[in-house]
């Protein structure tokens, strides 16, 4: 089977979904496990982001077309321990900084968000075809959180999958 996906509509889904799911403030769907599950659709194209742990925590994103899983990513991060009590303020600002994020790469926030005494920053490397990263906050010039993340497109057996702008 052969599919074609476009890149730019790929990224104007991860912007919708990501603004619809954990950036919302909406809560998470607790899973048996213990994880937990966010999930947006649109159309043909669907998201899932599950993850394990909350003030530090490791998950997977995935995105969906027309049945066949795209895209994935993977990361893991959070808040460092001497700085859990601040965690609240933290996570509102990470949700910011995720309503935010970059058109042409919206895997995370913005490059850069300040807000009161945080700082957000992140940094990707690639596209969404394969790209690597990092995000960092700090509280008053200090390190508080930090969370590594990799990802991109996928490819199948049995599925030809071409990538277009």
């Amino acid at each position: 089977m052969r599919l074609t996906v476009s890149r730019a509509e790929l990224a104007a889904f991860l912007i919708a979904a990501k603004q619809r799911t954990f950036a919302s403030g909406e809560d998470a769907k607790r899973l048996r496990d213990g994880g937990r599950l966010f999930a947006h659709r649109e159309g043909d194209w669907s998201y899932r982001d599950q993850y394990y742990g909350s003030r530090f925590d490791s998950g997977l994103e995935v995105v969906v077309f027309a049945t066949i899983p795209v895209w994935a990513m993977v990361y893991r991060g959070g808040m460092l321990p001497e700085y859990d009590r601040d965690a609240v303020e933290a996570f509102t600002v990470l949700k910011d900084a995720l309503r935010r994020p970059p058109a042409d790469l919206p895997v995370r926030g913005p490059a850069h968000l300040v807000a009161g005494i945080w700082e957000y920053v992140c940094r990707v490397h690639g596209s969404l075809i394969e790209f690597s990263g990092e995000e960092t906050m700090r509280r008053g010039g200090r390190r508080a959180y930090y969370r590594a993340f990799k990802g991109g497109t996928l490819r199948h057996r049995r599925h030809d999958i071409e990538f277009v702008a």
